[in-house]
């Protein structure tokens, strides 16, 4: 028989320990991913957090982000009040007020700076908004100015427009129907481990798969049929180089088979008389290597 201290370590949900398993979804990261969660709660404090297994989404599987949801609820440097300045911009001295102090000075800031100079003069922007985009730009537009911002000029939303300007709607991956995956400096064991379970599902019915990356990753050793491996400044002009022999080349012939790791890196002298030279300058297997895995695209 185990002591009871013994099971509070080992954080077993049961009687003795008071220890109990409560369900949850990680809200981290996009309001579109949500993973469901078993949180270990005894005395109203969360213990640790695992992946719900029966859940249809995650199916038990949490990203490192979703597994530190304990320290991510209960940092010591979390804020939790509003905080005004006080010393010097750049100083880092602020104090904490209450929401209506806040409220107030934030709206009389604003309405005074809009009568003196007009709404466009004020621009707002935003980090992670994910869970209250909506109402952020509701705000926006009904304070009248045109110049706001968020994190997702860098983020989903950037893709979402490419896909809006290419194809006319939001493109995503159909590795159900795919028969090759080109993935461009993606680990997906390290930032996507829900499409990493996708690209294995492809390469399980005999999809070929391609990693460009100046990293070795689980991706590039574990799922990868061909690994091209390069240093960061040289991977736009493999990309330039790359679309220059799709578009230009009609044979496809050849098979592939096993693994193939390609180190790009002794050809970037190739690229310094014009930005095609260094395919034009590059060894034949190489581009026998691509021809033969066309036919799979």
């Amino acid at each position: 028989m185990y002591t009871k201290e013994e099971l509070l370590r080992a954080k077993i949900p049961c009687q003795e320990t008071g220890i109990e398993v409560k369900k949850g979804m990680c809200a981290i990261c996009s309001p579109g991913n949500h993973c469901g969660l078993d949180v270990y709660v005894r005395n109203g404090r969360i213990l640790k957090v695992e992946g719900t297994k029966e859940h249809p989404f995650n199916q038990g599987y949490i990203c490192t982000k979703g597994a530190m949801n304990k320290e991510y609820i209960y940092r010591k440097d979390r804020i939790r009040t509003p905080l005004r300045r006080v010393g010097k911009r750049g100083e880092g001295k602020f104090e904490p007020i209450t929401w209506e102090q806040a409220y107030k000075e934030i709206a009389d800031r604003l309405n005074q700076t809009k009568a003196d100079y007009g709404a466009d003069s004020v621009v707002f922007t935003s980090g992670y908004c994910k869970w209250y985009r909506p109402y952020y730009h509701r705000f926006v537009y009904a304070f009248g100015s045109c110049n706001f911002s968020t994190d997702d000029c860098s983020c989903y939303r950037a893709s979402v427009l490419a896909g809006a300007c290419t194809c006319a709607r939001d493109s995503r991956p159909d590795n159900k129907n795919a028969s090759t995956f080109l993935g461009w400096a993606w680990s997906g064991a390290y930032s996507n481990h829900l499409g990493y379970r996708g690209v294995q599902a492809l390469k399980d019915r005999g999809g070929k798969v391609i990693i460009v990356d100046t990293r070795i990753t689980p991706a590039s050793q574990h799922l990868a049929d061909i690994f091209l491996q390069s240093v960061r400044e040289q991977m736009p002009r493999w990309l330039l180089g790359w679309r220059k022999l799709f578009w230009t080349t009609d044979g496809r012939t050849g098979n592939i088979s096993g693994n193939t790791h390609m180190d790009l890196r002794p050809l970037q002298s190739g690229w310094r008389n014009g930005p095609w030279s260094g395919w034009q300058k590059s060894p034949g297997w190489i581009r026998r290597t691509f021809l033969r895995l066309l036919e799979r695209v």
